[in-house]
């Protein structure tokens, strides 16, 4: 749903698009453009859903884009990144490249053309459930896989050759998501699961990891802490259960 907030607490919908016939999306954009994932049964085949939002607040144009015909199709997807480069991340094993499905994170260039996403390698040991990426730096979270307590960091300077650069199990189950302080010298790691904290890492020194603290809203806390982001010197975290 694209709403124009110009006059809140008016709020108008601009456009609802009715995507895949499942319950798990995610949004990110990039430039004049909205790139929106799914993950679930799609007799659709959608691929990548592209919104061209340059026609605001009037409507907007939508594309799927399915790969390029011959050896890279895109069919589901679980999660999405985009970094400060242009680069667009894809997660959840929904990449296929000739014949074989990236089970961890697959890379596409959003710059020649950013209908067309041009695929340009992959960082796959396995199944990746969300990513973060910044100055080069992957770290993906590997819920959902039998390591689901690992994270891994990864050197993506030439992106047809990504780098590992550590696998790390940590003491807790299903890490879920990553992120970033703006110093990007912490690290803030969640576990979909009932009663885990929100872990904090000092990266400055990726090959001496170091856990700094782990924190619940309570003690006792038992609900589960699903996406942590950082706005400025804060935490957003949406929590369920």
């Amino acid at each position: 749903s694209i709403v124009d907030i110009t006059n809140a607490p008016s709020l108008q919908q601009v456009t609802f698009d009715t995507t895949s016939n499942t319950i798990w999306h995610e949004i990110k954009t990039y430039k004049n453009y909205a790139y929106v994932v799914h993950d679930g049964n799609n007799s659709r085949n959608e691929g990548l859903v592209i919104v061209d939002l340059s026609y605001l607040p009037d409507s907007t144009k939508r594309y799927n884009f399915k790969g390029n015909g011959s050896n890279v199709t895109l069919t589901t997807q679980h999660t999405i990144f985009i970094d400060e480069n242009g680069f667009l991340y894809l997660n959840g094993g929904g990449v296929v490249v000739n014949g074989t499905t990236v089970n961890g994170t697959a890379i596409f260039d959003l710059n020649p053309d950013p209908l067309h996403p041009v695929y340009v390698g992959k960082a796959s040991i396995r199944y990746v459930h969300d990513c973060y990426v910044r100055n080069n730096i992957l770290y993906q979270a590997h819920s959902n896989s039998p390591n689901s307590n690992k994270f891994s960091i990864w050197n993506v300077q030439d992106k047809t050759n990504p780098v590992l650069l550590l696998d790390f199990s940590t003491t807790y189950s299903i890490t879920h998501n990553i992120w970033l302080s703006d110093d990007s010298k912490s690290m803030f790691v969640t576990h979909e699961s009932s009663g885990q904290p929100i872990e904090v890492y000092d990266i400055t020194d990726i090959n001496n990891l170091k856990q700094l603290l782990t924190f619940k809203n309570t003690p006792n806390e038992i609900a589960i802490a699903h996406n942590v982001h950082v706005y400025n010197d804060y935490l957003v975290v949406p929590y369920y259960t």
